[in-house]
């Protein structure tokens, strides 16, 4: 093996190597094995070996036995990694591996989307160090825990979660509305999407939120479990929309140019009378002029209040075009968690060798299933229904809208020798447009 002397012909290679030896010999390996199967890991039982999964396989063989995962994440460790096809370096969605006790789920972390942000957020516990312990439902060895379960965990008291959204510092600088959405990721009976808050105007770069708490109720109901909660755009929100902010600016353009040809007129009209003909004239014809300017003024805002009507037709009719989407996913959504509850069902019969209960388990399952369409199709309806109801609201606030303020004009009055004829001689406030 050559020598040790640091002036022979091996040089320091020999001492490399018993230093090496040394070292290794402290250290526990873990040793990367091929996964077969379940059963084979478990006849094995070996805690140091450990098998990657790519996401693909390891959803295949959490979908179909996902109690038999569980209890093999408890005995040694798993990994899994993105499938190479993520050209883009997304992420899957670690929590499914995670409520299944995988030890290790491999990210793209160039990538900062939701999957990554929920790694990062993870890990922020046990100061940071990288290292969590699973929940205890997970590192019992001799009981089944499923991870799509619906039902409450033994042992495991539900509670109640309450987030109250104060503000928020240095958002955007775009004048937009903007709101804050809370989604909850867990156990299935945990998650929870969609919550928002109201959409803040006015104040974009720091928003102020005062209003109710965004709470979280303890979820046994199937059909809660999938429904989502959905609200009719508000009227502050309509009023950010593109085309409407448009029109809005086309009319503050045209009421300025007729301001700035009234003004040249009465400077005519000035000139032309060498300043001796008195203010009788001038004053008629800028009183004409402000009618004009009145009536132009009501035609923009009866104008803007079609606009805003029209903006909020389409807004409604494409809410209600995503919701019959959405609906759809809601019965996909709860067809798969039946299947999972009618295969964790039958995983437990033929773990306690009752292969009679099968056929019964198939009986429950349709008679479920159909019931539960059935509820989640009324629940649906009901909503819509609700929806509906407050999109009507909504256009009888556009309809019933008048302007803050009686539709004025305003500008420089021009030295004329006299002052300026009050504005109030005209029963016009100040202008506000």
């Amino acid at each position: 093996m050559g020598t040790s002397d640091p002036g022979g012909p091996w040089g320091t290679a020999g001492c490399e190597v018993k230093a090496t030896e040394a070292i290794s010999n402290l250290v526990t390996y873990i040793e990367p094995v091929k996964f077969k199967s379940f059963q084979a890991a478990q006849r094995r039982n070996r805690s140091f070996e450990m098998s990657s999964f790519v996401e693909t396989k390891g959803l295949e063989q959490l979908t179909k036995s996902p109690l038999e995962f569980v209890q093999y994440n408890t005995r040694q460790l798993s990994r899994v990694y993105p499938k190479g096809t993520r050209v883009d370096s997304s992420n899957f969605h670690p929590q499914l591996f995670w409520n299944a006790g995988v030890q290790m789920a491999a990210l793209n972390f160039q990538s900062p989307d939701v999957p990554l942000q929920l790694n990062l957020s993870l890990f922020e516990a046990n100061a940071s160090s990288g290292y969590l312990l699973k929940p205890e439902p997970l590192r019992r060895p001799g009981r089944a825990f499923d991870p799509f379960s619906e039902g409450r965990l033994d042992g495991i008291v539900a509670n109640t979660l309450s987030v109250q959204v104060l503000s928020g510092q240095f958002l955007t600088d775009r004048r937009c509305g903007v709101f804050v959405e809370l989604e909850v990721f867990g156990l299935p009976v945990d998650t929870r999407r969609r919550l928002r808050t109201r959409s803040c105007q006015g104040n974009p770069f720091n928003p102020v939120w005062d209003e109710e708490p965004l709470v979280l109720h303890e979820r046994n109901d199937i059909i809660a479990s999938v429904l989502t909660e959905v609200s009719p755009e508000p009227l502050e929100a309509l009023r950010q929309h593109r085309g409407y902010l448009k029109l809005l600016k086309r009319h503050r353009r045209d009421l300025e140019r007729l301001r700035k040809k009234h003004l040249r007129g009465l400077l005519a009209l000035h000139r032309n009378s060498g300043g001796v003909a008195g203010a009788g004239p001038l004053l008629q014809l800028r009183e004409e002029q402000q009618q004009l300017e009145l009536g132009r003024r009501r035609e923009q805002l009866r104008e803007a209040q079609q606009r805003l009507q029209q903006v909020a037709l389409e807004a409604q009719q494409a809410q209600l075009k995503r919701l019959r989407q959405t609906s759809e996913r809601e019965k996909k959504e709860l067809q798969k968690i039946l299947d999972r509850k009618r295969s964790s069902s039958i995983s437990l019969a033929r773990g306690g060798a009752q292969g009679g209960e099968l056929p019964e388990i198939n009986r429950r399952h349709i008679n479920e299933s159909v019931t539960s369409i059935r509820r989640l199709e009324e629940a649906q309806r009901r909503r819509e229904l609700r929806l509906r109801e407050e999109h009507r609201g909504v256009l009888e606030q556009i309809r019933d809208l008048e302007p803050r303020d009686r539709p004025s004009t305003n500008w420089d009055w021009p030295n004329l020798g006299r002052d300026p004829p009050s504005i109030d001689q005209f029963g016009l406030g100040p202008s506000q447009y």
